[in-house]
């Protein structure tokens, strides 16, 4: 650890908590105004998620809670946020983007889910395991950024992605794929899946429903999610992106090849390319 000119660091920090390793650098700075600007880099190995969300107090969200989650969990996690001198953050000022990967895990009477399970009557929904979960999740803007996942559980597999506030708004799209076991299940709700919206088959018996999820998650609204609505979020991710690039290029110089940024029209084929190359990039 080390103290100088209002900062305090620590680099290369370990230790053993939670049933787990933890290596971490981070510091705080303090300014002018008796801000504290906190940053950390970590590495968990084997840390159960149940206690780091219990010990952590949540991280101040109610999104998912230390009594909703089970597993063990492997993260490279970057943390910055802002707080003032009796360290209230602010969750607006909140960065964080974290690789996860859970194993073991099991979500306990998750709001979203159970909005989910009321509509398909699957019971199983309010305690589902599944062996391995991973993602890159982003925190930005007091929004928590999922991108597009693959969960295999006990209960039902899902295809996710979407965005969830901190005030609990959500904006989720889905694919379900029924197993046979959970068809025969869900044979009485079958008639109203089907008017629902789409039921498509993959040619192996098995059936997926694409929907959507958004509002607050105490009633949220679901319907069916069209391929125009699965191509917005990609959408509004390249333009981002986009967005992002301009930005560095005017303030740092950076992108000057770049023969994208700049133009005020753009004709509709070249940004159809534009996007095409992006997804490309990201697979």
């Amino acid at each position: 650890f080390s103290v100088s000119n209002a900062q305090l660091s620590a680099e290369q920090l370990n230790f053993k908590t939670m049933k787990g390793d933890v290596q971490m650098n981070g510091k705080v700075i303090s300014n002018k105004s008796e801000q504290l600007l906190m940053s950390c880099n970590a590495k968990l190995t084997r840390v159960d998620i149940n206690r780091l969300f219990y010990e952590c107090e949540n991280f101040g969200q109610d999104v998912v809670k230390d009594e909703n989650i089970r597993g063990l969990v492997d993260a490279n996690i970057d943390f910055e946020a802002i707080a003032t001198s009796t360290l209230n953050i602010d969750p607006n000022l909140v960065y964080s983007k974290a690789e996860l990967t859970i194993n073991q895990g099991q979500l306990l009477k998750f709001e979203p889910l159970e909005a989910l399970s009321k509509f398909i009557s699957l019971d199983e929904l309010m305690n589902v395991k599944f062996s391995q979960l991973k993602n890159t999740i982003e925190i930005r803007n007091s929004k928590i950024i999922i991108p597009q996942m693959d969960i295999a559980s006990s209960a039902i597999s899902i295809s996710a992605s979407g965005v969830h506030s901190f005030d609990n708004i959500v904006e989720y799209h889905l694919k379900l794929l029924l197993s046979d076991i959970l068809a025969r299940k869900a044979k009485k709700a079958r008639k109203d899946i089907e008017e629902f919206g789409v039921v498509e088959d993959d040619g192996l018996g098995r059936t997926s429903l694409f929907i959507a999820m958004k509002g607050p998650v105490s009633n949220p609204e679901i319907s069916y999610d069209s391929q125009g609505a699965r191509a917005k979020i990609k959408n509004d991710i390249v333009n981002e992106k986009q967005t992002m690039k301009q930005l560095l290029k005017e303030e740092f110089g950076l992108f000057k090849k770049d023969t994208t940024l700049g133009k005020k029209q753009v004709d509709k084929k070249k940004q159809n390319k534009v996007i095409i190359s992006f997804d490309e990039e990201d697979e």
